[in-house]
């Protein structure tokens, strides 16, 4: 009996792998359906700017089809840091927490409104979001308005799809625009989120 090379083996798998991308599979979602969509998730968000809060940070948007590629986006977002180390301070005259370029103190509600750019891909069940928002950021400190901010919210996400109408991804997106403040008035203001683990459901 003859035996296979090495070479044959890996030809082999190599011709196995071209034919799976070129003919799609039929067990696989290629097409997720619906014309909305719930997006929730976990993840964690970076303060880059002074009175930007960072910390643990929950995710929840509503998507809704205009096109194929064009999705309204809105959203409601919490993140939830640190508020009692050495960054932050107490301003007894003001009756104040404030908090000095700490990436991980302070919270924020976050309010988004904008469109997502899909993409489908054709021979597998995945999709690539480019997200374009603007944003509401109402900061806190030590559970006290510590003032607001807004700002142009942009990044890349993607979602692989287990069925037609659920998929599992992440996403990263920049928030950049001006913070105002009591303290100091208008500031630079930026942030960085990462979402680590998060889930789409389509209707």
């Amino acid at each position: 009996m003859k035996k296979h090379s090495r070479k044959d083996v890996l030809a082999l798998i190599a011709l196995a792998s071209l034919i799976w991308l070129a003919v799609p599979s039929r067990a696989m979602a290629q097409n997720p359906t619906g014309d909305n969509a719930l997006n929730g998730g976990f993840g964690f968000q970076v303060g880059m700017t002074q009175w930007a809060p960072g910390g643990f940070k929950w995710f929840n948007d509503y998507n809704r089809r205009f096109t194929d590629m064009v999705w309204l986006n809105l959203g409601f977002n919490l993140s939830l840091g640190d508020t009692h180390d050495d960054r932050c301070w107490y301003d007894n005259r003001r009756d104040r927490w404030y908090c000095d370029e700490g990436h991980w103190d302070g919270t924020d509600v976050q309010f988004i409104f904008g469109v997502k750019l899909r993409f489908e891909l054709s021979k597998l069940p995945i999709v690539i979001d480019a997200i374009l928002d603007g944003a509401t950021d109402v900061i806190l400190f030590g559970g006290d308005y510590a003032g607001v901010a807004i700002g142009f919210r942009f990044g890349p996400g993607v979602h692989y799809f287990l069925f037609d109408n659920f998929g599992v991804g992440m996403r990263f997106t920049f928030m950049l625009g001006p913070a105002f403040t009591p303290r100091d008035g208008a500031e630079f203001y930026g942030t960085f989120d990462f979402q680590v683990i998060g889930v789409e459901f389509r209707f």
